[in-house]
């Protein structure tokens, strides 16, 4: 994460503006000067104290620095000139430039000195001593001492109340990120001491102020957790250990979804960070930015296009192509597949063997990964990129963002703290779009993402970033980490609880192995309690993803469902035992039930016969709503599309059962 941009928060912000201070000349240090009114912890600590360091200030003699005073000019004089180390003119030549000011006047060495320099240029050579610096001037004298330009940016910024001398200033402010006060800049307010060392320090060091916003959703956190825990299904909240998936606690579900348990200097943060919006840079500075970016090279306007058009931040953008490609290096991104028409009008990847019998064949272009399933990642998303018709780098560009958007940004999921958890759904109503099960995923994907955009924001330091914090009502200030036994759903109304069972063993084991936690991984405290023998009589407790909580003796603990026969209970098939506790939760005109399954990996076989060796009608993405028709072994005969074909028990799970009236 951008660090040194982070660590100083900028409170609600907008533009943190910049503070002064005035009086003794003399070059001090900051170990020889410390403001009882200024604490470390204030947004504007280190640019009244970088000014200290340039010997600009010393304070007033009560050691105060005053730093909500409104500045007058006089001050934002001096300071300019401690800030530049520019070399004062002497006072008596305070005429030469200024009408109102003499040479007895305070600060009149200063004022002559900026007078020069043409940071002050005055109303008809009229200074204005006794006035307050407003927030447009301020832009004005920025730009004029430290010589600012646009770069080619352009942030939308409402400039109506701003006048006419100091608008292209504002914006000038606003192209390069010195402001993030777009929807008002306030132009005729007073900059305060303390804002204005702030933004000289900003400018002068090249840090901008990142924008942090935070959004009510106007009900409890508790209640928010509440409508994660009711999700029912293969929705439910997962966490992965050691490979393994597993219904998570609701005090994981509290620990990962609580904004207060990531700062701004930790990389989880980065799930907060806007993914919609431009950041408003130019063709050229993303160009910049893509120069080792493989065949992504000189692509800035595609992105700039992209961009503008979808509503899609650019920095984001080439972060996620980079990831996906290996920053533009990777055979989906340059263009080494080709990919045809069957006689069945099919797409099918090109080889040697099938290239005399293809028709329109095209070479294509994926840079996001879409449609690149693990079993067949070359296959499919070539396969996707010709259907989507990405026949140049371009059309990839910009049908990667618009996948992104329409998927996500259009319903209102722009980060990725929204993406996973859907903060604007209330909890009155169920859940229907969180794009992962997984409790950790946004910090996963910032883990994954935030080195690369780390990097890429390194280039331009000059670019703002916008962060938006969901808030909620009666939000625990931190929450901790579960271990143990907590990370796991505990599932007490289980319709297996209550019911005595016995430990079995088809595997050949004399021994079954009695645990803390219902996991084979040494992790999280895992020990086995101990050795239970075969036919050992349990009673069931709770129930966790066909992992056991059971009583033996004076004893609790977890067994695998694989060794426990379970009294009255016939061995299920795949279909029974997984639908035996979903819901029904449609109706239709019928008189029977459908099951409908979702497949759990990417790149499913959807085969004609229930055999490895059968032939692969279509692969399925994970995800993949199915019809179940019936169950032969290890397989299931289903329905997609219309398409009859067999599927591994393996890579499905029932997603719900709609009952036909």
């Amino acid at each position: 994460m951008r660090f040194r941009r982070l660590s100083i928060l900028i409170g609600f912000i907008g533009l943190i503006v910049f503070g002064t201070t005035l009086v003794n000349p003399n070059r001090a240090s900051a170990n020889s000067v410390k403001f009882t009114d200024v604490d470390r912890g204030s947004s504007h600590y280190d640019g009244i104290y970088w000014l200290v360091n340039k010997g600009a200030v010393n304070g007033y003699p009560d050691r105060t620095f005053r730093g909500s005073n409104p500045l007058i000019r006089p001050h934002a004089a001096k300071l300019f000139v401690g800030a530049l180390e520019l070399e004062k003119l002497a006072s008596s030549e305070v005429t030469s430039y200024f009408n109102d000011v003499k040479p007895t006047d305070n600060y009149a060495d200063y004022i002559a000195t900026v007078g020069k320099e043409g940071i002050f240029q005055g109303d008809n050579r009229n200074f204005m001593p006794e006035k307050r610096l407003t927030r447009e001037q301020m832009a004005t004298t920025l730009v004029r001492a430290f010589d600012l330009e646009s770069k080619g940016r352009h942030v939308k910024i409402n400039l109506d109340n701003v006048g006419i001398s100091h608008k292209e200033n504002v914006q000038i402010l606003a192209d390069l990120g010195f402001t993030t006060e777009t929807d008002n800049f306030r132009p005729k307010d007073a900059i305060t001491r303390a804002q204005f060392a702030t933004f000289l320090y900003r400018i002068s060091t090249g840090n901008v102020p990142l924008k942090i916003v935070t959004t009510p959703y106007g009900y409890n956190f508790s209640a928010m957790v509440d409508k994660q825990m009711a999700i029912t299904g293969t929705g439910r909240p997962k966490t992965d250990i050691a490979a393994t998936w597993y219904e998570a606690s609701r005090k994981m579900v509290e620990y990962y979804s609580n904004p207060n348990n990531y700062n701004e200097d930790s990389i989880g943060f980065y799930q907060f960070l806007k993914l919609s919006g431009s950041v408003g840079l130019s063709e050229a500075e993303l160009n910049e930015i893509l120069a080792d970016g493989g065949i992504l090279k000189n692509k800035g306007a595609a992105f700039l296009q992209a961009s503008t058009t979808h509503n899609v931040n650019e920095m984001y953008l080439i972060a996620h192509s980079y990831l996906e490609t290996g920053r533009g290096t990777s055979e989906l991104a340059t263009g080494e597949h080709r990919v045809g028409l069957d006689e069945e009008g099919n797409a099918v990847m090109v080889t040697d063997a099938n290239k005399d019998s293809l028709t329109d064949i095209k070479q294509v272009y994926n840079l996001f990964g879409i449609g690149a399933a693990d079993r067949c990642p070359q296959t499919c998303g070539s396969v996707y990129a010709y259907n989507a018709g990405w026949f140049t780098v371009e059309a990839a560009i910009d049908g990667g963002a618009k996948f992104i958007a329409g998927n996500y940004f259009e319903v209102g999921q722009d980060t990725l703290y929204k993406m996973r958890w859907n903060p604007s759904t209330p909890p009155s109503k169920p859940e229907k779009h969180q794009y992962a099960t997984d409790v950790a995923w946004a910090v996963k994907q910032t883990n994954r993402m935030g080195a690369m955009l780390d990097e890429l924001y390194g280039k331009l330091p000059n670019v703002s970033m916008v962060y938006e914090i969901p808030q909620f009502n009666n939000t625990p200030s931190k929450s901790t980490l579960p271990t143990g036994e907590a990370i796991f759903r505990i599932d007490t109304n289980h319709p297996h609880v209550g019911k005595k069972a016995k430990v079995t063993a088809d595997d050949g084991a004399s021994l079954v192995n009695f645990r803390t936690v219902p996991t084979t991984s040494t992790a999280f405290g895992n020990t086995v309690i101990e050795k239970l023998p075969l036919d050992t009589e349990v009673i069931i407790l709770a129930e966790n993803t066909n992992w056991y909580k059971v009583k033996v003796g004076s004893k609790e603990g977890w067994i695998s469902g694989t060794y426990l026969e379970i009294e009255g209970v016939e061995p299920a098939s795949f279909i029974a035992s997984m639908a035996e506790s979903i819901e029904v939760n449609e109706e239709v005109s019928a008189s029977q039930e459908k099951v409908i399954g979702e497949t759990i990996e990417d790149g499913v076989a959807l085969r004609g016969t229930p055999t490895e060796t059968g032939t692969v009608l279509q692969e399925l993405p994970i995800g993949t709503e199915v019809e179940i028709l019936e169950e032969q072994n290890d397989w299931l005969k289903v329905d997609f599309a219309n398409q009859e074909g067999w599927i591994p028990v393996e890579s499905i799970t029932i997603n719900h059962v709609v009952e036909l009236k």
